[in-house]
């Protein structure tokens, strides 16, 4: 279970890093990054940056997240600043931004109240882009189980005790939080949460797997 639970994860990796290459060049064509000075990246880590066509730019770029130590560094000609506090209600004022970001954060923030939260914060920007996996998705992109939305939550979470072990084994009160603190959304969840976006889909065997939101308040 352990070799195959190891084959599993590295496939996931490899096919999530060839995800995020095709999510970067989207990210260049799509944003205006010459009218792009200040950056805030909801629950974000100074690791994700590492386009080197964005970072070779004079960005300062605010990572916003609850659990990180704040400090500052130089990537490239960009400035990333760490600072720890909560996606939902910011230390920091988004419309003091350029762009809000965020990746893979909005379905780890909560509830719905929490969700809408965070979306308010979102479009509090100049202009945002949020990526999010698609609910319906054959694969649940967490704990890589095939046609998790049709199993009941309580087998998922034993299921999820034996397979997401992380560094030691859950319990299955632990296994049952982890799934509960995921919230995946829906196409039509993400239209009304960010009206008049453009939402792009990435596909996975020509399923959609993913979808990205790029808007402006202008």
């Amino acid at each position: 279970m352990a070799s195959l639970g190891a084959y599993v994860r590295r496939r996931v990796r490899r096919f999530s890093d060839r995800s995020r290459a095709r999510r970067w060049t989207d990210l260049r064509q799509r944003i205006a990054w010459d009218d792009v000075k200040r950056v805030l990246d909801l629950g974000g880590k100074p690791s994700f940056w590492t386009d080197e066509a964005i970072v070779n730019r004079p960005l300062e770029i605010t990572c916003l997240n609850l659990r990180a130590e704040p400090g500052s560094q130089r990537v490239g000609e960009a400035t990333i600043e760490v600072v720890v506090g909560d996606a939902t209600r910011p230390p920091v004022d988004p419309s003091d931004y350029d762009l809000v970001f965020s990746n893979s954060v909005i379905e780890h923030v909560g509830g719905p109240d929490a969700i809408g939260a965070f979306a308010d914060v979102t479009r509090s920007g100049s202009r945002y882009f949020l990526q999010t996996p698609n609910r319906w998705f054959v694969v649940e992109p967490h704990f890589v189980l095939p046609l998790h939305f049709l199993l009941p939550r309580r087998l998922k979470a034993a299921i999820v005790m034996w397979w997401d072990r992380g560094p030691r084994r859950r319990s299955y009160r632990q296994a049952l939080g982890r799934v509960d603190s995921i919230h995946l959304l829906t196409r039509r969840e993400l239209e009304l949460l960010f009206p008049g976006a453009t939402i792009l889909v990435d596909r996975k065997w020509f399923l959609p797997k993913s979808f990205m939101v790029f808007g402006s308040t202008g």
